[in-house]
């Protein structure tokens, strides 16, 4: 087979998975993670790395993925990456992890035993390993120069290793406190500790705190105030150090512009994180104007994901399809995000054309019918809608 004839197929490949059920995504993550071998793997998932954001499907514990895990928001493709920018080049992840494991020495063969067989969603070995990984690492990379062959490994200039291995250097070392922001807590942490890691950043130079801020932000959307904050800190620095809250906010808003899909939880995140910086940006309408710009673009997304939710529940099953009823818990969970960005009218006739759809539906039975309708508008409203 010719290397035009195999990049034809692989081409082909990739839009079939493209349009693959929820099951066959997982079952293809699977299989990758399975087999190990990464390289054309990894080229072959990156279209569906969104659909994973969206499906949290567990993941086999590495090191690298292990060393990574706290800054996970920071991540980006290498295609979206710039020198300077308050981001992490995902093909830089294991060249980076490397330095950080030959520093360690014999301990990193002791992590990578010590998470052999577990997975990304047991939270207590993660954060026991994460303990004896990443504060270490963090001392190995903030004192590393780049090691031979880094251009080839990583597909990044020499000159770019110092700059990023530095910053990881300052964010790895509180790596436990930045792993519990990302669990569900029933009470968010307070803003005395989002304020002390924005210091420790500061401290160090403007890529930490830039990356530090976006971390942050991505984390606890509740904590908008952190960008004054920030500001504040970064209005005693140089004339780079004061960019560093403006690059951070661009990081992020390029993030809610960049995810055609993503979870009902990313998307309540970023809604809420919205409505949270829009009252700290009263008074600088440049920064104003970015966030309705992003606002906007967000209320597309919840309204595309929302109505491509009700064309799934309402046509009919298939074998990769969600169970019904999950469908529609997604679709109220989409219109309580989308709400908050206007456009009422909007869920409310979809909400009542799916419900009627389903009323119609030869393969469900009548209960079926009233629980979904029920779900959709409430008891009372489906009630009526059905004929009870």
């Amino acid at each position: 087979m010719t290397q035009d004839q195999r990049s034809a197929e692989l081409r082909d490949l990739r839009r079939g998975l493209l349009a693959a059920g929820d099951g066959q995504v997982r079952r293809l993550v699977a299989l990758v993670d399975r087999v190990g071998v990464r390289g054309e793997a990894d080229a072959l998932i990156a279209p569906l790395r969104p659909r994973l954001a969206m499906l949290r499907p567990p993941r086999p514990l590495s090191l690298v993925r292990l060393l990574f895990l706290p800054l996970d928001p920071l991540i980006l493709p290498p295609s979206a990456w710039r020198p300077g920018a308050p981001g992490i080049p995902r093909v830089a992840l294991r060249a980076l992890a490397e330095v950080a494991a030959a520093g360690l020495g014999p301990e990193a063969d002791a992590i990578a035993a010590a998470i052999e067989g577990r997975t990304t969603q047991e939270s207590e070995v993660v954060a026991a390993a994460g303990v004896r990984l990443w504060p270490q690492s963090a001392a190995v990379l903030a004192a590393a120069a780049a090691p031979p062959g880094w251009t080839e490994a990583s597909g990044l200039h020499v000159a770019e290793f110092a700059p990023l291995a530095s910053a990881l250097g300052v964010l790895l070392a509180e790596g436990p406190a930045l792993y519990r922001l990302a669990m569900p807590l029933v009470d968010p942490p307070a803003s005395a500790e989002g304020e002390r890691l924005l210091d420790l950043a500061a401290a160090a130079w403007p890529l930490p705190l830039a990356m530090m801020l976006a971390l942050l932000l991505a984390r606890l959307p509740q904590h908008g105030h952190l960008l004054q904050y920030a500001d504040d800190l970064a209005a005693r620095g140089s004339d780079a150090g004061r960019m560093a809250p403006e690059r951070a906010l661009d990081f992020l808003l390029a993030g809610v512009a960049a995810e055609a899909q993503s979870s009902v939880d990313d998307l309540r995140r970023a809604a809420l994180l919205l409505e949270t910086l829009v009252t700290q940006s009263l008074r600088r309408p440049a920064r104003a104007a970015k966030l309705e710009q992003a606002r906007r673009h967000l209320d597309d997304t919840c309204r595309t994901a929302f109505a491509a939710t009700a064309a799934s529940l309402a046509a009919p099953p298939h074998a990769d399809a969600m169970d019904p009823e999950a469908t529609a818990r997604q679709m109220r969970r989409l219109d309580a995000v989308g709400r908050r960005l206007g456009g009422a009218a909007f869920y409310d006739s979809t909400l009542k054309q799916t419900a009627e759809q389903l009323g119609r539906q030869p393969g469900l039975s009548r209960i079926a019918r009233l629980r979904l309708a029920e779900i959709l508008l409430g008891p009372d409203a489906a009630l009526a809608l059905l004929g009870a």
